[in-house]
C-alpha cells in the first residue's frame, strides 16, 4: 500500500520516516534531486499491490544513513525498521525483482506471523531456514564459497532443468530455487555484497 512518493533531503528526515510504525518498508532511489518523478513508474505501481505498507522515497546521497555503504547515485536500497536490508545497483535489469527478493527475505520474519491467505507467498517457511545450512556453507566460509556453493545448488534445482517433467516436480525445483536465492540473499544482504544478476 503506497500512497505516492515521498522525498528526504536530508537523513533525519529519512530515518523518521523509515522507522513509523505504520511502514513496514521503506524502498529508496538515491538520486541527486529528491523529486518524486526520480522514482521509477514500474516500481511504483508494483510496490502498490503489496500486501503492507511501502514508504516510496526518493533521497540525496547525503541522506543516507552513514551505516550503509556509500551507495552511487541510481542505486535503489530496500530499509526494514531503519536498516538498509540491501543495495540494488543501477545497472541491474530487474530492479522490480531484485527489490521484492530483498523484501521478502527481510519481511519474512514479521510477515510469518500474518494469516497465511493474506499474504499468499510472503510468509513462506522456506525463508525462516540458516542461510548458510540451506547451501550447505559454514558462516566462516568466505564469500567467493558462498557464491559458488548457491550457483552449484541453484544448477542441481533450477526449473528450466526439470521443464518437462510433470507439474509437482517442476513446483518442488521452483520452491527449492527460490530458497536458496533467498539464503544467498540474505548472506549478501548481512555481508553488504551487491547483489548479483539472476539466475
Amino acid at each position: 500500500m503506497v500512497t505516492g512518493v515521498t522525498c528526504c533531503a536530508d537523513s533525519r528526515s529519512l530515518q523518521r520516516l523509515t522507522q513509523r510504525a505504520d511502514v513496514a518498508a521503506a524502498v529508496v532511489r538515491v538520486r541527486a534531486l529528491a523529486v518524486p518523478s526520480m522514482f521509477p513508474a514500474p516500481l511504483l505501481q508494483a510496490m502498490s499491490a503489496l500486501p503492507f505498507s511501502v514508504a516510496c522515497v526518493v533521497a540525496a546521497p547525503e541522506a543516507i544513513p552513514a551505516s550503509a555503504a556509500a551507495p552511487d547515485l541510481g542505486d535503489t536500497l530496500v530499509i526494514v525498521n531503519g536498516q538498509v536490508m540491501g543495495t540494488i545497483p543501477s545497472e541491474t535489469a530487474d530492479v522490480v525483482a531484485a527489490v521484492f527478493g530483498v523484501l521478502r527475505v527481510s519481511l519474512s520474519p514479521w510477515l510469518g506471523q500474518a494469516k497465511q491467505g493474506d499474504l499468499n507467498d510472503w510468509a513462506s517457511q522456506a525463508y525462516d531456514d540458516d542461510p548458510f545450512e540451506v547451501l550447505g556453507v559454514s558462516p566462516a566460509d568466505p564469500f567467493e564459497k558462498v557464491r559458488a556453493a548457491w550457483r552449484a545448488r541453484l544448477a542441481e534445482y533450477h526449473p528450466d532443468k526439470y521443464a518437462q517433467a510433470g507439474a509437482k516436480i517442476r513446483a518442488v525445483a521452483a520452491d527449492e530455487s527460490q530458497r536458496l536465492n533467498a539464503a544467498f540473499a540474505r548472506i549478501a544482504a548481512q555481508r553488504g555484497a551487491r547483489p548479483l544478476p539472476k539466475v
